[in-house]
């Protein structure tokens, strides 16, 4: 049996539903189910053209009573205004609170939607605080509710302002009506939204690798956005998701995969990757992508610890470590042993292989993988190493320290004989050695705690303490000086 989110997505939108039948049977509603048993029922739920349905609107007049000094049943109310607004009201849940709204209303939802509800194993549709006590606010902002944990459906209800707006209440009505016709009499002609084939998949990176606008919108897709796009709501990855989207759907692309036998034997001849049956949407495209990151870099990783990998002919010198990098996940026939990347599918479709040969030959296996270099991460095992010490080793680092810190020490030196060397009179030149020594001394300390807190590897702190044994004999000679 196809679940409700099949049933819905698949349904045409009714502009002409029969009305509601007043003699409908009473039926006893069991208890309540989930909260969000059928958030997901309107993920394809034309609103708009049941807004503009005059024969609807007509259909409703007659059985409602309508004031005569009423506005304009043509413009919209503030139900209507509510529901249509995707801020107020996300897609997702605007049927779930169309059909709460029309309990509200006096419309017994769960007795009359009662075939629906059983043929998907369920007794009522749920209405919770929160929805009431929005309601609520909503109709009134002066209403106080107290004691929320203790306070029950039934007496959020009581409480809730009947609607004024004669406009709202038919609006609910059509609403309702197109939902109940839709759930009780379209359900039967339904078919299960097409699946995500590996053809998709394929197609939306060769889609991206050929097309210039799209990739460069994915290469911009995790760089932050500015003001002015914050401003517009939008962000590089939603401007790609469209994007990506509008290429996807459009039949008119037809794609196909190179030759590549060595890869693997389905690649032997092209595979023809044009549109099908499954319709690709924004979310379904982040979760595609956010999928060949998982997938791609666990087969690379096992790849190239194998010892067959790109970086097999390199040592592990840190000399290497930029080149390491480059070459993540590169194949290339000259170095490496035959291609034999298929042996680390697992249990991966062999489609895959193709994806990670498509990325590689566009360069962007470190970009959609999410790939960082070392001195760009840290772990709870290490620290990140400063971002002025360049990419040079730490051993080298640490003697390109020592080394510096000796200059200056032999430089303050020089400058005290020099200072010393311009007072003849004992009394200056005690007191420049003071001087010299609250300076040495004051150094030490420095030198001590960040030997402490900042070193981040053995050499550094054995090159901070040398420093510290010099500092120590030049404050022991003053201190003698001043002694003598």
């Amino acid at each position: 049996m196809p679940s409700i989110t099949d049933v819905v997505d698949a349904l045409p939108i009714a502009v002409d539903a029969p009305p509601i039948a007043a003699d409908a049977p009473p039926i006893t509603a069991g208890a309540a189910s989930d909260e969000d048993s059928l958030s997901s029922e309107v993920s394809r739920h034309d609103t708009e053209g049941a807004l503009t349905s005059e024969a609807l609107r007509r259909a409703v007049d007659g059985a409602f009573d309508v004031d005569e000094g009423a506005d304009d049943m043509n413009a919209p109310g503030e139900v209507e205004k509510l529901l249509t607004d995707d801020n107020e009201t996300p897609p997702k849940e605007r049927m779930k609170r169309t059909l709460f709204l029309a309990k509200t209303n006096g419309i017994d939802v769960d007795n009359d939607l009662a075939p629906f509800l059983e043929k998907n194993g369920k007794k009522s549709i749920t209405t919770t605080k929160k929805m009431i006590l929005q309601e609520i606010k909503r109709r009134d902002p002066h209403v106080r509710v107290k004691n929320m944990k203790n306070t029950t459906n039934e007496s959020l209800m009581a409480v809730l302002p009947d609607l004024t707006d004669a406009r709202d209440v038919a609006y609910i009505r059509t609403q309702y009506a197109i939902i109940r016709d839709h759930l009780l009499n379209g359900a039967s002609a339904c078919t299960p939204t097409a699946q995500r084939k590996g053809t998709d998949i394929l197609r939306v990176f060769l889609l991206i690798s050929m097309l210039p606008d799209l990739r460069l919108a994915y290469s911009l897709s995790q760089t932050g956005s500015n003001r002015e796009m914050l401003d517009a709501g939008e962000t590089h990855m939603s401007k790609f998701l469209q994007l990506l989207v509008h290429y996807f759907n459009d039949p008119s692309l037809e794609v196909s995969t190179p030759c590549q036998p060595s890869l693997h034997c389905s690649f032997a001849e092209p595979i023809a990757c044009n549109k099908g049956e499954f319709e690709l949407t924004e979310s379904k495209a982040k979760k595609l992508i956010s999928d060949s990151r998982r997938y791609l870099t666990t087969m690379i990783n096992d790849w190239e610890k194998s010892g067959n990998g790109s970086n097999q002919r390199l040592d592990n010198s840190d000399d290497d470590q930029d080149f390491v990098f480059d070459l993540w996940g590169r194949f290339d026939a000259e170095t490496c042993d035959g291609d034999d990347r298929a042996n680390f599918l697992r249990h991966l479709p062999h489609y895959w292989l193709m994806v990670w040969h498509l990325c590689d030959e566009g360069d962007l296996l470190r970009f959609t993988c999410a790939q960082l270099r070392d001195d760009h991460t840290a772990s709870s095992l290490s620290a990140p190493p400063s971002v002025s010490r360049g990419s040079g080793s730490a051993r080298k680092f640490a003697q390109q320290t020592l080394e510096l810190h000796k200059q200056i020490a032999d430089s303050v030196k020089n400058i005290g004989m020099a200072v010393a060397r311009c007072f003849d009179d004992t009394s200056h030149k005690r007191a420049s050695k003071i001087r010299r020594l609250d300076k040495l001394r004051a150094d030490r300390y420095l030198v001590f705690r960040d030997s402490k807190c900042q070193a981040s590897s053995q050499d550094e702190r054995d090159a901070a303490t040398d420093y510290v044994r010099e500092l120590d004999e030049m404050i022991d000679e003053l201190k003698a000086e001043l002694r003598g």
